[in-house]
């Protein structure tokens, strides 16, 4: 359409075009981008600040300690002098592993389950070792003890990779067909992508729903005892 000139002698642009109602149409605006440097997701930066550690069950060992009185027939059925002593019972077939959010401060747990062949454990008398397993943690049956983590208490905000710390990982254990409520108190190293330390925790016998070991004349056991793993767990 041809310029005419206004009253002043400039020319005028053409007149936009009408709609039907009577309405001049809006102008078409070209597809900008809006920002020119996407942000990165949430979901990927999560993933990113997320590690895990497994296991090593070479470098872990599981324990259990317990007070166990024996009596005057200790000497005679066992070789064993009547008296107080620790009894400990062990077994390297532990498994397990942890997800930490480092992205967090103080660093913040996002998974965690272990399990303890309980089968296996032994101690320094077999004659112990079969009875336990048969008559008490009935491990022909339920062989194996899980802890599945919830959730860690008092990680201190400034730690420092290479240094140790010391904490709380708090969770649930089972054992035989009973789950408790339970909290390790954890001291353990990160350094060149492995976490060292050890874990205990105090239990006892009846919340899992079976009464101390104790052999008429021969021995008694405490209901309380002490559970311990020292463990290696190897970033995946």
């Amino acid at each position: 359409e041809p310029e005419t000139e206004g009253t002043e002698g400039y020319p005028v642009a053409p007149a936009a075009p009408q709609t039907a109602s009577g309405y001049p149409e809006a102008p078409v605006v070209a597809d900008t981008a809006v920002d020119a440097y996407p942000a990165t997701s949430p979901e990927t930066a999560t993933t990113a600040s997320i590690r895990t550690f497994a296991i090593v069950p070479a470098e872990s060992t599981a324990r259990y300690v317990v007070a166990e009185t024996f009596l005057d027939g200790a000497q005679e059925r066992l070789g064993i002098a009547a008296g107080l002593v620790d009894t400990i019972g062990e077994t390297q077939v532990v498994d397990g592993s942890l997800s930490l959010d480092f992205s967090q401060s103080p660093i913040a747990l996002q998974s965690g389950s272990f399990t303890v062949d309980i089968s296996t454990l032994q101690s320094d008398q077999s004659m112990r070792d079969n009875t336990l397993r048969d008559r008490w943690l009935q491990s022909g049956t339920y062989p194996i003890a899980t802890f599945v983590a919830t959730g860690i208490e008092n990680f201190p905000a400034d730690y420092a990779e290479g240094t140790e710390a010391s904490f709380q990982l708090v969770g649930d254990i089972t054992i035989r067909d009973t789950t408790q409520p339970a909290t390790w108190d954890v001291t353990a190293t990160l350094a060149d992508g492995k976490i060292t330390g050890t874990a205990v925790t105090n239990l006892t016998m009846t919340a899992f729903g079976f009464d101390p070991p104790s052999f008429g004349g021969v021995f008694t056991v405490e209901d309380a005892f002490e559970a311990q793993i020292d463990f290696t767990a190897q970033e995946q």
